[in-house]
C-alpha cells in the first residue's frame, strides 16, 4: 500500500496540546538492494497540534556505495487519511572522514504543523535502485 504525507499547514485550535520531544524516526533499509518503488514506512504518534516543525530526511549508507546525492519520494498520511508526497534530494554531508558510513540529509517541509492528533505514517521510497543503505528516516524538529 502506498502512503503519502499529510502535514497540515494550519493548526487546529479546538483542543489544547501536550508538547512532545521529537527527533528522528528511523528504520532499517534493505542493505543489499533497495529497489526503485519499494516503500519503507515509519509511524509517529502526534499529540502536539500547534508547534511549527521542520521536516527532513536522513540516511546512512556504506562508504563503498556512497555517491554525492540520492533522490527519494517521501510521503505522509495523516490520521484522517489525507496525504502528501514529494521528491527530496539528500546530499552527502561534507567533512566526514574515516568510518564505514556516510550520512545524508535533505530538507523536506519547513514551518509546518501536524494539525491532527494520532498516528502519522511516513513513507520513504527510492527513485532508483540503491545499494548499501542501512537506515533511512524522517526528522521532525521544532522550527526556530
Amino acid at each position: 500500500m502506498r502512503l503519502g504525507v499529510v502535514v497540515a499547514l494550519v493548526a487546529l485550535l479546538s483542543e489544547g496540546c501536550s508538547p512532545q520531544p521529537v527527533g528522528a524516526i528511523v528504520t532499517d533499509a534493505p542493505r543489499e538492494e533497495w529497489h526503485e518503488g519499494e516503500s519503507l514506512s515509519l509511524g509517529h504518534d502526534n499529540l502536539d497540534t500547534l508547534t511549527l516543525y521542520n521536516l527532513g530526511v536522513v540516511a546512512r549508507v556504506e562508504v563503498a556505495s556512497a555517491k554525492e546525492s540520492m533522490t527519494l519520494v517521501v510521503g505522509c498520511a495523516s490520521p484522517s487519511g489525507a496525504s502528501y508526497r514529494s521528491e527530496v534530494v539528500l546530499l552527502a554531508e561534507k567533512g566526514q572522514r574515516g568510518g564505514s558510513f556516510k550520512e545524508y540529509r535533505g530538507r523536506w517541509i519547513e514551518q509546518a504543523t501536524l494539525a491532527e492528533r494520532g498516528e502519522y505514517i511516513f513513507s520513504v521510497t527510492p527513485k532508483e535502485e540503491l545499494q548499501g543503505v542501512w537506515n533511512v528516516g524522517v526528522t521532525i524538529e521544532e522550527a526556530k
